[in-house]
């Protein structure tokens, strides 16, 4: 925003509260600097060294309480500056409620937001199982149903253990068959073929 140019609207909110309101926090909450909030109260004609009667905290939780009935707590927030947390704990001393209004209006927002979660939690559903499906077809040689990339390995450990195997004891692989190491007479068997396959899911072949 243009600091120098305020808008009609602005100008006209600076004008109904430039003797009664903090004017430091007004020229935040206008995103404006406070030269350029006090050049148009001296424009407009203002008090340019007005003191603010601070309200009464009794005053001020005396608002919320009148408010809290009919309004959301960032609508409250909003008009008396207090935060949210305030407004909580003004609504425990006092034991306020919200009017039948707003809570239905609260349980409609919260009843829409259900079934867009639930919609979202679906969809997340459909893709998982489509994923698991094209793994299988993607480690079987076939064509996935989807464009989904998978990575070529689980994770490290499987990778490190396969490509240790084919180091030390000469096994090998063909394309496509990450999972799966082939054997020949030149290889030495592992006693320990058995671990790979239940913890990695490696497969053993002998090579044709």
């Amino acid at each position: 925003m243009n600091k120098h140019r305020l808008t009609k609207e602005q100008k006209e909110f600076i004008f109904n509260n430039m003797n009664t309101s903090n004017r430091n926090k007004l020229a935040r909450n206008m995103n404006i600097s406070k030269m350029t909030h006090y050049r148009y109260i001296r424009e407009f004609g203002g008090i340019l060294d007005v003191k603010y009667k601070t309200p009464h905290i009794k005053e001020l939780e005396q608002r919320v309480i009148d408010l809290y009935p009919d309004y959301m707590n960032p609508e409250i927030s909003e008009m008396t500056g207090y935060s949210i947390n305030q407004i909580s704990g003004i609504r425990r001393k006092y034991n306020l409620h919200k009017s039948h209004k707003i809570v239905k209006m609260i349980q409609d927002m919260m009843h829409e937001a259900s079934v867009c979660e639930s919609a979202k939690i679906k969809r997340a559903k459909k893709c998982c199982a489509l994923r698991k499906l094209d793994k299988i077809l993607m480690l079987g040689g076939m064509k996935q149903n989807t464009k989904y990339r998978f990575t070529k390995w689980n994770n490290r450990k499987t990778y490190s253990a396969i490509q240790f195997q084919c180091f030390k004891n000469n096994y090998f692989q063909y394309e496509d068959e990450p999972y799966t190491l082939y054997y020949d007479k030149n290889t030495k068997r592992s006693k320990k073929e058995y671990l790979l396959v239940k913890r990695y899911g490696v497969k053993f072949k002998e090579s044709n």
